[in-house]
């Protein structure tokens, strides 16, 4: 639990200089543009890259991969150990992007997807970074999750701060999906939203732009046939999208879009008429730059270390930059020549995880410990904050409880629930808080699939597997995601499942073809000891008062004390043991033996042959140490036996008597 907190503690650390995993971008005809340590222009050699890009650096901002979709480059210039052949497509719009596995500065996963509804759709690939960067390699390779999908993919953080949401806008339908990748992995259950478009597959509705603002609240999608963007909110806790809504303004063919820093305008590209403002108060456009008479066309746009949105314009060697984007109309300064690039564009800027841009004064990260619903809370300030307050209270009626005064903490939910949680950081006459709602659901059963099991062979069997209720997703090992599963026949059954929190776990049950069950074993005393006999069974599991006792291979136990006790037969591949009973009232007070009905053993011990001498009809079973049988008959006089132990069972008018021989040749 220790070594978990620290990895999360280091986490937190590399996120306060989140951005500079951002500092380089490799875009168009070999244009690299750095920010680190400060802005330069370079050659990336071979970049020759149109729609999809994307770049990634380290935490120092040095320069780790960047791909086109297709191929993944290193520092070097190099395609990675398969890193080619990515079914990425080059003209897909927003078409890849980068983003590290939380909690793990050696994997990275880049999504990419397809062309125009292409049956690629969204996949991933998993790069695992080498120290030497000539070494790193792509280990998972074109793995598809999702079809027909729109071309852009938007990447942004849980509200934890840690995790990342993946969105992807369905290239038929009005489904946006949300897809969680944590410190175990990519989660394949998305969450889905029907609030999008009512994309019905046709021509150019899939070339969308689409953009989370920084904070991660809010998300918007261009349709270019109907000229329109919709806007939706976003819960970045559950990855639902909500409250979508159409801006009442007409938009020209859109190539780039992107919040201010605040986000309090939206700035939309339009690609060779204007560039233009939305107040995303009231949703009306201010025309900051008239593109149609400089015969220019101007494409994507994006968000940068600097606080400043980047525009490229194709054929041109200059970036363009809007230099004050939280500021209103022209005063947001837009300059058309800024950066002047090595090369002359042809095409957008590289995508990216949009929440390394999100820096606001106080914020807190947290990670849920899904064993005890233990939360451990991070806190960060950017004002050197020198008084610590946590508290938290349960919606609908809760009081506000005090939890903590360190700037780090964890705390352990003792129910379910919705809780408002809020950090308080302060110095001096400067106070400011932070609030985020956190779900606190059921934990999952650990056993939910139940005990193994087994069916007589020849006999059907159906067995209804049923996964927790209330689940976000479950998956069957044969890729099932139904809430239950008809078992049939023998086999190794799994179940993954995720909760409302991604919390996950996996259940196993083994269901296996026996034969049918033993016959009940005979149960008898001769003196102190308790003797068993089933015909096949290979061991024999003995309870004394309905308490487990031992467990033997030979049929016999030496008795100790009165009870009851019971004896089970068992073997290998049989469906169920079989048991008999026998209660103990006394303990060495009577010896029965054979003279006791008037027959006669002799001698005992014995050499080789044994005589038989009886005033009265019986019948005889003889079995050896494990309980085999090696003859039955009645009135026998003699019996030749090889050297060894045996139990002679006598009868007499339904009543058996039993006595130990042993032969000595």
């Amino acid at each position: 639990m220790k070594i978990f907190y620290i990895i999360l503690i280091l986490i937190f650390c590399q996120s306060a200089a989140g951005q500079n995993e951002t500092a380089n971008w490799l875009f168009g005809d070999r244009n690299w543009l750095s920010f680190y340590p400060s802005i330069i222009t370079k050659d990336s050699c071979n970049s020759y890259f149109e729609e999809p890009q994307s770049s990634i650096s380290d935490k120092k901002g040095n320069l780790l991969f960047y791909s086109d979709g297709q191929s993944v480059f290193n520092k070097n210039h190099k395609i990675i150990k398969n890193g080619d052949s990515l079914l990425g497509d080059w003209s897909a719009s927003q078409g890849c992007v980068f983003v590290k596995q939380p909690g793990n500065d050696s994997i990275f996963y880049i999504f990419t997807t397809d062309y125009g509804l292409g049956s690629h759709g969204l996949m991933y690939n998993i790069i695992n970074l080498k120290t030497n960067t000539d070494l790193s390699y792509v280990s998972h390779k074109n793995k598809q999750i999702a079809s027909k999908t729109c071309e852009s993919i938007s990447v942004t953080s849980h509200q934890n701060g840690i995790y990342k949401w993946i969105v992807i806008h369905s290239g038929i339908s009005n489904k946006i999906s949300a897809f969680l990748l944590t410190d175990k992995g990519l989660n394949l259950c998305p969450v889905e939203s029907s609030i999008g478009y009512a994309f019905n597959g046709k021509v150019l509705t899939y070339q969308t732009k689409a953009k989370f603002n920084n904070g991660g609240t809010m998300w918007v999608v261009d349709n270019m046939v109907d000229g329109v963007i919709k806007v939706s909110s976003f819960n970045n806790e559950t990855g639902m999208f909500w409250k979508s809504f159409t801006v009442n303004e007409y938009f020209d063919i859109i190539t780039g879009m992107q919040f201010s820093k605040n986000s309090k305008y939206l700035y939309i590209i339009e690609r060779e008429l204007q560039i233009v403002q939305l107040n995303t108060s009231t949703w009306k456009k201010t025309k900051i730059f008239d593109i149609a008479p400089t015969n220019a066309r101007m494409l994507g746009a994006q968000f940068g270390i600097d606080g400043k949105i980047y525009i490229t314009s194709v054929d041109s060697s200059f970036l363009s930059t809007i230099e004050n984007p939280d500021e209103n109309g022209l005063n947001c300064n837009f300059k058309k020549k800024s950066i002047f690039l090595k090369h002359k564009c042809t095409s957008g800027l590289p995508n990216f995880d949009q929440s390394y841009f999100y820096t606001p004064a106080i914020d807190f990260k947290y990670e849920l410990e899904c064993i005890n619903n233990t939360i451990q809370f991070w806190g960060y300030d950017t004002f050197n904050a020198r008084v610590h307050q946590w508290e938290f209270r349960k919606l609908k009626g809760g009081n506000w409880q005090s939890i903590g005064q360190d700037k780090n903490l964890n705390y352990t939910f003792k129910d379910t629930g919705i809780y408002e949680v809020r950090y308080v950081a302060a110095i001096n006459s400067r106070q400011d808080t932070v609030s985020k709602t956190i779900h606190i659901y059921q934990k999952i059963n650990k056993h939910f699939l139940g005990k193994d099991t087994v069916y007589a062979k020849g006999t059907p069997f159906k067995k209804e597997l049923i996964a927790p209720y209330g689940m976000h997703c479950q998956l069957w090992q044969d890729s099932s995601s139904l809430s239950t599963y008809q078992a049939d026949t023998a086999g190794r059954y799994t179940c993954k499942v995720t909760n409302q929190s991604f919390c996950e776990d996996t259940d196993t049950i083994e269901i296996k073809e026996c034969i049918n069950s033993l016959t009940v074993p005979s149960i008898f005393r001769i003196k102190d000891s308790l003797y068993t006999y089933q015909q096949v069974a290979d061991s024999f599991i003995w309870f004394k008062n309905n308490v487990p006792f031992k467990i033997t291979k030979a049929p016999v136990i030496r008795l100790t004390d009165t009870g009851t006790y019971r004896v089970e037969a068992a073997k290998k591949a049989h469906c169920n043991r079989s048991s008999a009973n026998f209660r103990i009232e006394k303990l060495s007070l009577h010896k029965l033996n054979s003279q006791a009905i008037g027959i006669k053993i002799y001698p005992n011990p014995a050499n080789e042959k044994v005589f038989i001498e009886a005033s009265t009809d019986f019948s005889l079973l003889v079995t050896d140490a494990t309980g085999k049988t090696i003859l039955e008959a009645e009135n026998i006089k003699e019996i030749t036996l090889a050297n060894g132990i045996y139990y002679f069972r006598l009868t007499v008018h339904n009543t058996s008597y039993f006595e130990k021989v042993v032969v000595l040749n």
